[in-house]
């Protein structure tokens, strides 16, 4: 029993919600009528039994069986039938209050076509009422269901889409290492570090709803110290990042990724100068982050078509989209020998709680 009591007064439960409906209903019967019949409470009450029955009869039998189905004449002449019945019931119920006296009315027109017609006409309201209150609730619930299973399929979409990057930026990170280690830099260990660094990050805060945006702003600093390490002077890097950042939230792998495909798929120019400019600002609620890279020119081959969207950028693209939709803004510029970015995202104040999981 203490288990079975919080459920009956819970809001969402069947059994709370129509004992709430037929007391509500009682209630106003006798509101209705206690003015004209001093005996009001115990009438309707009396009589409400043939209601409830006809009620369940045709919300759990005929609706289910027939009228989902599209029986709609078989359902058509079972309504009348149940109607029908159930005014005979009622007529016999209010026959039996007249005999006890708390009834007044003259039991031979019980049946005459007035008082029929208004007790069938009564009973088919009430049906009316209680199949238009379920067919609603029906509706709602179902809406929930699919908004839940989108919700579940969003989730599922940002969970692979994350197993994705973290792989393909380890991946890439990898070969840096390898590059610098081939060629005995000095500067190894300290790349080694670097990667440890960022290592921790993605596989201890990606997982995350959000990351502070300061936290993500260093890993990105310490993501391009390891490409700088490995490209030497062939790179003309520029990039300003905003002092302050504290106090705001971001998915986690958001902007990372956005550097990475400048230096995976970032070539020199016809000059040999191999440039990237990167640059956030944050203006008001938003953080706009841009990035600009040099390529090679490519001819087109025939039946294909060359892309500078590389895995991660894809992946983080639609990332973006499952998360903020209509609020973000992400434009692409690609030329012959140059690929830029800009994205705006919202930022959460770390007050705040995210209502979208990344």
């Amino acid at each position: 029993m203490r288990r079975l009591a919080p459920n009956l007064f819970d809001v969402n439960n069947r059994v709370y919600a129509h004992l709430l409906f037929w007391v509500a209903y009682y209630f106003y019967r006798v509101y209705m009528y206690i003015e004209y019949y001093e005996y009001s409470p115990i009438t309707q009450f009396v009589e409400l039994p043939v209601k409830v029955a006809v009620v369940y009869v045709h919300m759990y039998f005929l609706m289910p069986r027939l009228l989902s189905h599209r029986k709609y004449f078989y359902y058509g002449i079972s309504l009348i039938c149940l109607v029908f019945v159930a005014t005979v019931l009622q007529s016999e119920v209010i026959r039996g209050m007249i005999a006890s006296g708390i009834y007044r009315f003259n039991p031979d027109l019980l049946y005459a076509p007035r008082k029929f017609s208004s007790t069938a006409s009564h009973i088919t309201m009430i049906l009316f009422v209680t199949s238009a209150v379920k067919i609603l609730k029906d509706q709602y619930l179902q809406q929930q269901k699919l908004q839940q299973v989108e919700q579940q399929r969003l989730r599922n979409e940002l969970t692979f889409l994350k197993t994705q990057i973290n792989p393909h930026f380890f991946f890439n990170t990898l070969n840096n290492l390898y590059s610098l280690v081939l060629n005995k830099s000095d500067k190894a260990a300290d790349a080694i570090l670097k990667l440890s660094s960022l290592m921790e990050y993605v596989i201890y805060e990606s997982d995350k709803k959000k990351v502070s945006l300061q936290s993500e702003v260093e890993h990105l600093q310490d993501y391009v110290e390891l490409e700088k390490l490995r490209f030497g002077t062939e790179l003309k890097l520029e990039m300003a990042l905003p002092e302050e950042v504290a106090g705001y939230d971001i998915p986690p792998m958001l902007l990372i990724p956005l550097v990475e495909n400048c230096f995976k798929h970032g070539k020199p120019d016809k000059n040999g100068l191999f440039t990237i400019n990167i640059e956030a600002t944050i203006k008001g609620k938003h953080l706009c982050f841009s990035t600009y890279n040099t390529k090679v020119s490519h001819p087109i081959e025939r039946g294909k078509a060359t892309s500078h969207y590389g895995v991660g950028l894809q992946n983080v693209m639609r990332r973006i989209e499952l998360i903020y939709g209509k609020r973000a803004n992400f434009k692409l510029k690609e030329l012959p020998e140059s690929f830029s970015l800009t994205v705006q995202l919202p930022l959460e104040d770390q007050r705040k709680e995210v209502t979208v999981e990344a």
